[in-house]
């Protein structure tokens, strides 16, 4: 079946089996049985590239998510010399754009195999000045010191409570947050701003035309 799929549709790279029997909302599993063709899959935006595992995130709508993150570097006006902590980096797709203009960039994922991608993709991509980490941002960020740049791009639920603790702790310069929820955006601005940041204009995205998801940008100060 797998490889009729791939006959019948050239354009498609690979299939891949994931199977998930847990309770809750999460489509997808972090375990995955490639079928036929690739296991991974090589992306362009902003003029690099990136490859992509069946695990890792990546936007689904190249030309929206070039335009929010171009919007992104453009709030942060980096000046060359800025350390950026990604606290759910992916593949790296938003800490690479940014090391291009930023002294260091670490990245944070808890996806191991995303991690691997985004490695990958600092290398293919010729910047050394990435670093990725395997953890959690609750726990990576009490740890960091003198954070320029915070970028938050979490799941549809938002930053975790914890985070927000650890973000207390390490008080970011400017923190960018890309939401994919409007309510968990609100929540999570309301607790930023009871830490002394100050919220900016609120960017919205069409990353879904003709439905009702959007995806916003907000860049906050303290």
């Amino acid at each position: 079946l797998a490889q009729a799929i791939m006959d019948a549709h050239p354009k498609v790279q690979g299939v891949v089996l994931c199977l998930n029997n847990k309770a809750g909302n999460a489509l997808l599993d972090v375990h995955f049985e490639r079928l036929a063709g690739k296991e991974r899959i090589l992306e362009t935006l902003c003029g690099m590239k990136f490859f992509l595992s069946s695990a890792s995130f990546f936007q689904v709508n190249p030309g929206q998510a070039e335009n929010l993150y171009r919007k992104a570097l453009e709030f942060a006006e980096l000046k060359g010399s800025e350390f950026v902590v990604d606290a759910y980096c992916g593949v790296g797709t938003l800490a690479l754009i940014f090391a291009q203009q930023a002294k260091k960039v670490l990245g944070i994922e808890c996806v191991s195999q995303a991690i691997d991608d985004a490695r990958e993709n600092g290398r293919e991509n010729g910047l050394g000045n990435a670093e990725f980490k395997v953890g959690r941002a609750e726990f990576e960020l009490p740890k960091l010191r003198e954070i320029d740049v915070l970028l938050l791009n979490p799941p549809r639920k938002g930053v975790d409570s914890l985070v927000i603790e650890a973000v207390a702790k390490s008080l970011p310069k400017k923190i960018l947050y890309v939401s994919c929820d409007p309510a968990t955006l609100a929540r999570d601005s309301r607790l930023l701003c009871d830490l002394g940041y100050r919220a900016g204009v609120f960017t919205p995205f069409d990353m879904f035309p003709q439905t009702s998801h959007v995806e916003t940008l907000v860049c906050f100060t303290r």
